[in-house]
């Protein structure tokens, strides 16, 4: 019996580390167009940045980045800037994040942004991942924007995720350590 709890201690304890481990990526992405103005005016500018990786360090295979970015104004200097982050992978899968940064104007036709993405979950393969990273992008901004315009771009987006342990793995791996704890005393 005491070999039975031991076993089931060792397989719980694997599935969690396991289901733990972090991976470390980044992904470059440009396409032409990267970005579609979606919104303009009202105080704020929204963007849509949709590009096919072409490059990619790290173990996850993301085949697409995407970005959604609701800037503060228009134009002028730097301003905050919040959205959306979405990497799909080859097979479907999805790892979501909210982005919280800045923009900025360099002067048309120049425009970009940086700021921290928080991942934030996701689906299939990436269901549960959580983590930090990084999105980042330039993009041409030729005159006065139009709703439906689109522009050529760049979109980098990196960081660490991994899959928060099942609450059923903790609990077999709590059980598991109770049970041999409970076992020990009873043996002294």
């Amino acid at each position: 019996m005491r070999g039975t709890f031991k076993a089931a201690l060792a397989v719980s304890a694997f599935a969690v580390v396991a289901a733990a481990h972090a991976v470390t990526f980044a992904t470059y992405a440009y396409s032409a167009p990267a970005y579609t103005l979606t919104a303009f005016g009202g105080g704020t500018t929204d963007f849509d940045g949709n590009a096919a990786v072409y490059a990619q360090v790290g173990g996850l295979n993301f085949v697409t980045d995407e970005v959604s970015l609701s800037a503060g104004a228009p134009a002028g200097g730097g301003f905050a800037t919040t959205g959306t982050v979405k990497l799909t992978s080859a097979n479907g899968s999805t790892l979501l994040g909210d982005f919280d940064g800045t923009a900025y104007d360099g002067g048309s036709p120049f425009a970009s942004f940086a700021g921290n993405v928080a991942f934030t979950g996701g689906t299939g393969d990436f269901a549960g991942w959580i983590g930090a990273g990084t999105a980042s992008g330039s993009f041409l901004l030729p005159g006065v924007g139009t709703v439906g315009d689109t522009y050529d771009g760049s979109l980098n987006i990196g960081g660490t995720a991994a899959a928060v342990p099942e609450p059923a793995s903790m609990a077999t791996l709590g059980l598991g350590i109770a049970a041999l704890i409970r076992r020990r005393r009873k043996s002294a």
